[in-house]
């Protein structure tokens, strides 16, 4: 792991949102059924990859979740990308336990329906699009 990790340029964690719960993927999106226990939290009892050390190293990180696609950024995680169907404000500012970085109003801005289909390599297409239009410290 830490190979990898030292060798890329970006790193791409693929996690669940919540420990519990129910999601549900219909026609307009994803849904939370059931909220279970937030998994984005402030503290862990044990790490595994030294985010402050990737960052120092240039490196881009992005965590991908079933509500969104996150970046990490000096000043924490930022919402990057949210899923067709998200209500930010209530699955994810609302639910989170972290601190974390989501832009205001409509500046959120949404993943393409492909990402959730498994099309047209979604997540890379989408991870390309944070890169090109350059997310900054957001």
């Amino acid at each position: 792991f830490m190979d990898f990790c030292t060798a890329a340029d970006a790193i791409v964690f693929v996690c669940a949102w919540m420990r519990g719960g129910e999601i549900v993927v219909d026609s307009g999106g994803v849904r939370i059924a059931k909220a279970g226990t937030p998994k984005f939290v402030d503290r862990v009892s044990e790490t595994t990859f030294d985010a402050a050390s990737a960052l120092e190293a240039g490196k881009r990180v992005y965590y991908a979740t079933h509500v969104g696609v996150f970046r990490l950024t000096a000043q924490g995680l930022a919402l990057a990308l949210a899923v067709p169907g998200v209500d930010v404000a209530r699955d994810v500012r609302g639910f989170a336990t972290a601190s974390l970085r989501i832009p205001e109003g409509r500046r959120v801005r949404r993943a393409p329906p492909a990402l959730l289909a498994g099309e047209g390599r979604g997540l890379r297409r989408a991870l390309r699009s944070l890169r090109l239009e350059g997310e900054g410290g957001a």
